[in-house]
């Protein structure tokens, strides 16, 4: 018999300090894995992830100013972003706190 692997389960950690812990592990993980599809892939790259503190983490291969701008300039990208659900409520807590 073959041993599987199993995939941790995912579930939200009550305590900030170990939530955070979380996050900046994961973090770095996925960081490694967006440059490393943009080298095997050959693909343009920006990622953005926002910690609950609103904490800000990005990533571009082609350098943040060239990817973003390749979105912003989109109307059909620019109206998904509005009507993403969580993006207003995200803002809105940054800017009034």
């Amino acid at each position: 018999m073959s041993r599987r692997c199993t995939r941790p389960v995912m579930k939200r950690s009550e305590d900030p300090c170990s939530r955070q812990i979380a996050y900046s592990r994961c973090r770095e993980g996925i960081l490694k894995k967006a440059a490393e599809l943009s080298v095997f892939s050959n693909a343009d790259i920006g990622l953005l992830m926002f910690f609950p503190t609103g904490r800000l983490t990005s990533f571009a291969n082609k350098g943040r100013r060239i990817c973003f701008s390749v979105l912003l300039k989109s109307p059909m990208m620019i109206k998904k972003l509005l009507f993403w659900p969580s993006l207003p409520s995200l803002f809105h807590k940054r800017i009034h706190k």
